[in-house]
């Protein structure tokens, strides 16, 4: 059993050390959680990091592929 928080958890436990070192972030959600991605940017918005440091793509996962390419 996974909890409902646990695309949170999992994004944080990954992210934190990339932001901790000044790594910008791209992240791509399943499209049917949109709304975890808006809130985890506003969230790491709120906590003070600059402008651009974490990014959702609101794409799928074929088009995201070709953007990290």
């Amino acid at each position: 059993m996974v909890r409902w928080n646990f695309p949170i958890y999992r994004l944080t436990r990954v992210i934190a050390p990339a932001l901790d070192v000044g790594n910008p972030v791209l992240i791509e959600y399943a499209g049917i959680v949109p709304q975890c991605a808006a809130l985890f940017e506003s969230i790491v918005r709120e906590a003070g990091a600059p402008e651009g440091a974490v990014t959702n793509l609101y794409i799928s996962a074929t088009h995201a592929y070709m953007v990290w390419r």
